[in-house]
């Protein structure tokens, strides 16, 4: 087990899988069949356009597909750290949908909530791409 995991490039899995899911998302919402459309229109009420819609589902595909290309890898995770501080904006938008009367988190609270863990990946990729480091000696 262990010279499998000494074999793969967590990094390039990271970046993959990421790009992926970017991507899926951004289908979903160029199709109108996002889950999250009633998330998106309670904290952004434009987005229940169906055109404004779908191009930000267009513009997920378009960073995803981005992350894919090393040369430009850090300049897309920028911009997908802009377009996660948006969804977190919910938060502040549309609190009521997050919790419930007992601050309980809803399952749209917990889908925004795992945008925290999306970020610290976004970050990761931020540093490698740039090179800087928070580790200094």
């Amino acid at each position: 087990m262990k010279s499998i995991i000494n074999k793969l490039d967590t990094y390039k899995f990271l970046i993959i899988s990421f790009s992926i899911i970017y991507i899926v998302f951004g289908v979903l919402k160029v199709s109108t069949e996002s889950p999250i459309r009633n998330l998106v229109e309670a904290s952004l009420s434009f987005m229940s356009n169906d055109s404004l819609f779908r191009l930000f589902g267009i513009i997920e595909i378009i960073l995803g597909i981005g992350l894919l290309f090393k040369k430009f890898r850090g300049y897309f995770a920028l911009a997908i750290l802009l377009h996660l501080f948006g969804t977190i904006s919910t938060v502040f938008l549309a609190p009521q949908i997050l919790f419930t009367s007992q601050l309980t988190p809803t399952l749209e609270g917990e889908f925004v909530a795992k945008n925290i863990i999306i970020i610290a990946v976004v970050l990761l990729i931020i540093q490698k791409e740039f090179g800087t480091s928070s580790n200094t000696k």
